[in-house]
């Protein structure tokens, strides 16, 4: 690309003729805290299944959260958002590699 500037650890910005890209990386260091607790869910649900126990209920919730938890862990640690801005084809968002809902935002 072009020429290229530097703002901060999270936000990349880019510039090629008239075409801005920016790119805002999503990781920041408290996503790390929140791995032990999807990762604790995820194995106390995964063991109360395997251990079919009476409580079947709250561990398929516990399993659930986990990995719910999990997925967007991963996706703090790794997704990132690019935005192209250019005068001919207007503002392109993409968000990835991991797909996101629509009402989600980057930290």
């Amino acid at each position: 690309m072009g020429s290229r500037a530097e703002q901060g650890e999270r936000l990349h910005v880019d510039r090629e003729g008239e075409v801005l890209y920016l790119r805002l990386e999503w990781y920041t260091h408290a996503t790390w805290r929140f791995l032990p607790f999807a990762l604790g869910f995820l194995v106390s649900g995964v063991w109360g299944l395997l251990a079919r126990n009476d409580a079947l209920v709250g561990f398929l919730l516990s399993a659930a959260f986990g990995l719910l938890l999990s997925y967007v862990t991963t996706a703090g640690l790794i997704n990132h958002t690019r935005i192209k801005a250019s005068p001919r084809e207007g503002i392109a968002v993409e968000h990835g590699p991991f797909p996101r809902s629509s009402s989600a935002r980057p930290p």
